[in-house]
């Protein structure tokens, strides 16, 4: 999905283990996205990225945590992270 109006709407259709969610996107921010799909779906898995560079002012990752993320990402990534939290998240 491009967006988090539309990824929510394909989670509605296809009830998926795991949502990987940028934290910036158009239409709907991944910090509007994310709890929005906790609230609805809340056993629902959530890893969430960014480039925003952590050094920043603004903690980006921290306040997806907040908004109910359960991990997140800070790209750019290797696959092999990306597959660890998946499998750390889903069992």
């Amino acid at each position: 999905a491009s967006n988090g109006v539309d990824g929510i709407a394909q989670y509605r259709q296809g009830l998926h283990d795991l949502v990987i969610t940028d934290v910036f996107m158009p239409e709907k921010s991944g910090l509007e996205t994310i709890p929005d799909l906790k609230d609805e779906f809340p056993q629902i898995k959530i890893i969430a990225m960014t480039a925003w560079d952590a050094q920043d002012e603004l903690d980006v990752l921290a306040m997806t945590k907040e908004s109910g993320a359960d991990d997140v990402l800070s790209k750019p990534f290797k696959a092999s992270v990306v597959t660890g939290k998946i499998r750390a998240l889903l069992g």
